[in-house]
């Protein structure tokens, strides 16, 4: 007990014990979590990809790497660890919800939300998903349910500005400009730099003069 005092912290744990250790890829893997929350992306990343040298059948170090690689921009880095990830662990629902946005990114509109749908029945109530999956309906034409999906999010995160701008984006698209107006006015309200919702309601404004 008093080691495992002495070592207060369980970055400076991971940290000791790979210092006086073998390879270990769960410690590196641990460590890339912690260093990644601290926003050390490069450190992070190098320990993730140390990790999945020692075992690239590790499928929490290749969806970490994969969820690092797709914060960073970098998408066609990222999509081979979170397919990896997948294979491995096809139960995970942030996987999904990673390789859903990613696909969504690249315009691969349908798979994109196949898998954003798998992540919420394997986690519901996730309103960044859901977010995400309204996005993706909408840019598929199907206007009533990514409304609907919005509107789910909003009902676990009322202050969730993605959310509002997206339900807003769908509302003008189903021709309810007032109530699309109004969510992108509370938004702004919230936050007057949301750069997008302020194109939409100026451009819905112009509309009406």
């Amino acid at each position: 007990y008093w080691q495992t005092a002495y070592w207060a912290g369980s970055r400076t744990l991971f940290e000791h014990t790979l210092a006086i250790t073998e390879r270990n890829h769960i410690i590196e893997n641990n460590l890339g979590v912690i260093l990644a929350g601290e926003g050390q992306t490069k450190e992070a990343l190098a320990l993730y990809q140390a990790a999945i040298e020692v075992d690239p059948e590790y499928a929490e170090a290749q969806a970490n790497l994969g969820h690092e690689l797709l914060k960073a921009g970098q998408l066609k880095d990222a999509l081979p660890h979170l397919t990896q990830a997948l294979r491995l662990k096809p139960e995970s629902s942030a996987t999904h919800a990673d390789l859903g946005f990613l696909l969504a990114a690249q315009g691969n509109l349908e798979d994109a939300r196949l898998h954003l749908k798998e992540s919420l029945r394997l986690s519901p109530s996730n309103p960044s998903v859901l977010s995400d999956l309204c996005f993706v309906q909408q840019r598929l034409g199907q206007v009533a349910e990514a409304a609907a999906s919005c509107i789910e999010a909003l009902e676990l995160k009322p202050d969730f500005k993605d959310a509002h701008y997206n339900l807003g984006t769908a509302l003008a698209a189903q021709g309810k400009k007032e109530e699309a107006t109004a969510e992108f006015a509370r938004i702004l309200a919230a936050d007057p730099g949301y750069t997008a919702a302020r194109v939409a309601l100026e451009s819905l404004q112009a509309q009406h003069q």
